[in-house]
């Protein structure tokens, strides 16, 4: 028979920490990940302009900043209307952002419906650990919108894993414009901005 303190803490059921990610299954410079996760979205491209000819004249942007490397895709209906298909996928987060989020939930999420589902086509988001995709489609034909959700997709989450295996650099100081900024004044007044030193006016 089980001691009851060990059957009141099975029952309890204490807090366990979040899970630790998988280790990475490639590594890579960050030229290299850019290189490969571009070579799958290619991939993709090649695929769906077999079913749209707004794919043949897609592009895409890559920022190779070690501190957050990011690849941007973006392709318009080549009839002129109104309609697109877009994706990003980045490594690591803007280095301007000063906030952390520590909640599992958010920085593991599986492709779910973003924000914008209920006015767009497409709209989906997926972040590991940390690192976040999406993309959109409006105005398109619904083939291609049902065709570009399902092979971006993959192609996007194979670069979120082979993301793992990359290190990110350090943002270089001053990249952000609140970085070593003096914003109090030379002289200390009483209506200095908050967080700068104040004259205390004497009786």
């Amino acid at each position: 028979m089980r001691p009851a303190w060990l059957v009141l803490v099975a029952a309890c059921g204490g807090r366990s920490p979040s899970p630790m990610p998988p280790p990475p299954r490639v590594t890579l410079s960050t030229p290299e990940w850019t290189r490969r996760c571009g070579v799958r979205i290619e991939l993709a491209r090649i695929a769906l302009a077999r079913l749209d000819p707004g794919f043949a004249d897609a592009s895409l942007a890559i920022d190779g900043s070690p501190w957050n490397p990011s690849l941007r895709f973006e392709a318009r209906r080549a009839d002129g209307r109104d309609g697109y298909w877009q994706a990003n996928v980045e490594h690591g987060r803007g280095p301007c952002i000063d906030f952390d989020i520590d909640d599992d939930s958010y920085n593991n999420m599986p492709w779910r419906d973003g924000s914008s589902a209920s006015n767009v086509q497409v709209d989906r988001i997926m972040r590991m650990d940390g690192d976040e995709a999406w993309l959109q489609a409006n105005g398109v034909p619904p083939a291609t919108a049902i065709a570009f959700r399902r092979e971006i997709q993959l192609a996007l989450r194979e670069c979120l894993l082979d993301a793992r295996g990359v290190e990110l650099a350090n943002a270089p100081a001053g990249i952000c414009n609140f970085d070593d900024v003096d914003r109090c004044p030379d002289q200390p007044s009483e209506d200095s901005d908050e967080g700068c030193p104040e004259v205390v006016p004497t009786p």
